[in-house]
Formats: C-alpha cells, structure tokens, sequence
C-alpha cells in the first residue's frame, strides 16, 4: 500500500534529506555539549564521530521511518500526509538512533 501511493523513490526522496537533518542535529548537540564541558576533539575523533552516528542514522532512520510508513499507509489516503509524516519521522528516528542503540544495548546486554 505504501509503494502504490508514494512510491520506492519518492519514499527515498523524503525519507533521506529527513534523516539527514536527523543527524545534523545530533551533530550540533554533540558540539554543543563538547563546548559546554570545555572538551576538544582532534580531527580524527571529528571523522570517526561523524561517521559513526551517520551510519547509525541511516541504517535505524530509514528502517524505522520504513516501518512506521508501513503501518501507517493504509489509514492515511492523503499522499501529502503520508510524505509529512515519513519526514518527520525520519528527523526523530535519524536523530534518537544513537539513543535508540544505547537503550536497546542496555535493555538486552545487561548482566544480572
């Protein structure tokens, strides 16, 4: 249902610059609590940051954002809220997927 009213590639169209701005503003809040504890971070740890949490904003936000236009599809028969929809949800899921591993991590891999 989803694929016959906004289509694979208007999905990737919408969900991708979403994710993106995810992930943007993870970035800012990184910086911004690196600014405030007076930490300073080499180029090396900029890249391996950088490219850490883009890896997890894309492989969690387009899954996710996936998955809710999925069940949401059928119930929404407009295609400007469901295109709304999927990049709103792509910010918030882009931006929580680093918060999103850490509690799945603590969720399954404690150790009683």
């Amino acid at each position: 249902m989803l694929f016959e009213t906004l289509g694979l590639r208007g999905f990737l169209v919408i969900c991708l610059p979403g994710v993106g701005l995810g992930w943007a503003m993870r970035w800012l809040l990184h910086r911004a609590w690196l600014k405030q504890e007076g930490e300073v971070e080499n180029r090396y740890e900029g890249f391996i940051y950088l490219m850490g949490t883009l890896t997890q904003s894309v492989a969690v936000g387009v899954a996710l954002t996936f998955v809710g236009a999925v069940l949401a599809a059928p119930r929404i028969a407009d295609v400007r809220v469901l295109g709304g929809l999927v990049f709103v949800t792509a910010v918030v899921t882009g931006f929580l997927a680093a918060f999103l591993r850490e509690l799945i991590r603590r969720l399954f891999y404690t150790q009683l």
